[in-house]
Order: structure tokens, then sequence, then C-alpha cells
């Protein structure tokens, strides 16, 4: 019975060690010298920390292998919390937070690239391409499959 219980272990254990890839998401002010180095285009995840299917998309969508790994050849991924209160460098232009009641607010920057008919989703994934010209904004959740068709479509793979 223990050697039974050690072998599952070891099993369970062998899963939960086995490394997961991430994105590798790229700072804001690191952005400009990244595409200096090396031009590609851009994804800009925009999200909420209260905002449970920005967590969903986190989790289920940007945890694809398949998809991370493209991701991560291919494109810069940029995070974009829309309620963060730190000013943010972007096309040579600062953006800040702007309230719009008690507690609430949104970043300048958020609302640039995400909003869509005056309203900004979340989340929402921008697309933009490596000169920084948005080409596809995609708001709401979306599945990994949704988002591997839009790339497949925007950006064949090589």
């Amino acid at each position: 019975m223990k050697k039974h219980l050690l072998l599952i272990l070891v099993f369970i254990n062998s899963l939960v060690t086995v490394q997961a890839q991430n994105i590798g998401w790229t700072a804001f002010g690191h952005l400009s010298d990244s595409l200096r180095a090396e031009r590609r285009p851009v994804l800009v995840f925009i999200y909420a920390d209260w905002c449970k299917y920005c967590r969903m998309q986190e989790r289920i969508t940007f945890s694809s292998p398949d998809l991370v790994h493209r991701l991560n050849k291919s494109f810069y991924c940029l995070r974009l919390n829309a309620e963060e209160r730190e000013n943010r460098h972007f096309l040579g232009r600062s953006y800040h937070y702007e309230p719009s009641g008690t507690g609430t607010g949104q970043h300048q920057l958020a609302g640039l690239l995400g909003k869509q008919q005056g309203t900004l989703t979340l989340p929402t994934t921008v697309l933009l391409s490596s000169d920084l010209q948005i080409v596809a904004r995609l708001p709401g959740f979306l599945e990994r499959a949704s988002l591997e068709a839009v790339l497949r479509e925007w950006l064949p793979e090589e």
C-alpha cells in the first residue's frame, strides 16, 4: 500500500513539475528597444484585476503551448491594466490614469488602444503591426481557437 502511494505521489509530482511555457510579456518601457532590435507585430492584452473573464483568458487561452510558442516567437506581447495609475509612454506621448468617479477611472492608453464606438470591453486583445498601427481589436473573452484563427489569417505561419 505504501509503495502504491509512493508511486502515485512520484507520478503526480512529475506531472506538476513539467515546466509550463508562459508568454514572455514585454514591458511597455522596453517595446521601443525591442522593435529596434527586431521588427515584430505586437499583441496588447487589456485587462483589469477584478475582471474574471480577463483571468480566464490568461489562465485558459494564454496557457496553450502551441499558442504561447507562436506568440513568443512572432510577437511582442504586452499586458495593460485598464485601471493602472502609472504613466505610460507610447508613440512619443505620455498617457495617464483618468478618474471618472470615486475610485473608478481608466488609463488613457487602454482607451486609445481598446475602445470601440466609445466603449472599452474587458478583456480586449489588440493586434498592432510592427509599425504600431492597430490591425485588430478583439473585445471580450477569446478562446484559444478564435485567437489562433485571427493570428493565422493576419500572420500566416512561416
